[in-house]
């Protein structure tokens, strides 16, 4: 057989890890190099992709067919207790081993959920909008009567300002309660008269633009049609400590849980990707900012590292 007068040729090419994780988004042709058009069992960060550890049970013996919500117990003088929401019961599974019934006659498991201090204690407070708001303080559970508002149509519950503040279902109202309490006379903000493209209100987040939580910070609103409401100040009862910082569009979101803290980020999930919110609204109001990936995020606990349903 003759030979190639020229030899045997050889190129190295360098292939870039996926850094940027799957993308289910964009046609191949516009995709970048380091985004993946398939990515099992593997997870992105800034130097490379590492594999997915493999998993062991926690928690047994749970009667329903998945878990809906995970929610945190935390106090300064008590041990963390971690909590399953499922259809209809919430169990506690703070330990590896059967899980404990603690309430049950509930209609749904997706609960939004936020840790609360007041001088009578600390409290998880949660809400699902078909059951009424939820406390525990550490020993018991209980339904605090908030008035003003039908308890039950609560879907969202956000602590800002040393204030509870609650979503309304199918209406773009928010409710809060008095600096620091978790019961009693809620007042309303209705919406309606700035939201130019209707929907209704989805959730709520506070949004700290130095890193820490502090007088600066922004209470973030947004609508199922991707309106994003932003104020600023102290005491909403007061157009003097109170104000309207700007509206801006953009994509629709994701769920009641489209908010995910990420450092001093306010990160949003929203129909084209994730979006870190500080800079899709500086760099304008129509949405293309590029989003970045993030396939997995640890609960806000010390427990395991798994993402909660979306809902």
């Amino acid at each position: 057989m003759a030979k190639s007068p020229y030899g045997a040729r050889s190129k190295l090419v360098s292939i870039p890890a996926p850094i940027a994780g799957w993308n289910a988004r964009d046609a191949k042709s516009e995709m970048g190099k380091t985004d993946a058009v398939v990515l099992d069992n593997f997870i992105p960060d800034a130097g490379g992709v590492q594999q997915r550890r493999g998993k062991a049970a926690h928690a047994t013996s749970l009667t329903g067919n998945f878990v809906e919500s995970l929610m945190e117990y935390s106090s300064p003088s008590a041990s963390p207790k971690l909590f399953a929401g499922l259809p209809g019961i919430i169990y506690e599974v703070t330990a590896a081993s059967a899980g404990v019934s603690t309430i049950t006659g509930l209609t749904n498991g997706r609960w939004q959920h936020t840790m609360f201090a007041t001088p009578g204690g600390h409290y998880l407070v949660l809400c699902n909008g078909a059951n009424s708001v939820l406390n525990y303080d550490g020993t018991s559970w209980t339904f605090p009567a908030i008035t003003g508002v039908t308890s039950s149509t609560l879907i969202n519950v956000c602590a800002h300002m040393s204030r509870l503040w609650f979503i309304q279902s199918a209406t773009l109202k928010v409710w809060y309660l008095d600096s620091q309490s978790i019961a009693g006379a809620a007042t309303a903000i209705d919406f309606a008269p700035i939201c130019k493209h209707g929907g209704e209100l989805i959730s709520m987040a506070t949004w700290t633009r130095d890193g820490g939580a502090g007088l600066d910070d922004y209470a973030c609103f947004v609508t199922s049609s991707g309106e994003i409401l932003l104020y600023q100040g102290t005491d909403p009862s007061s157009a003097d400590t109170w104000a309207l910082v700007g509206i801006f569009k953009g994509p629709p979101p994701i769920g009641r849980r489209c908010f995910i803290k990420l450092g001093a980020d306010l990160c949003y999930l929203s129909s084209v990707g994730v979006l870190p919110l500080p800079h899709f609204l500086s760099e304008n109001s129509a949405g293309v900012a590029k989003p970045i990936a993030i396939l997995e995020r640890p609960l806000a606990g010390r427990f395991w590292n798994t993402r909660e349903r979306i809902c």
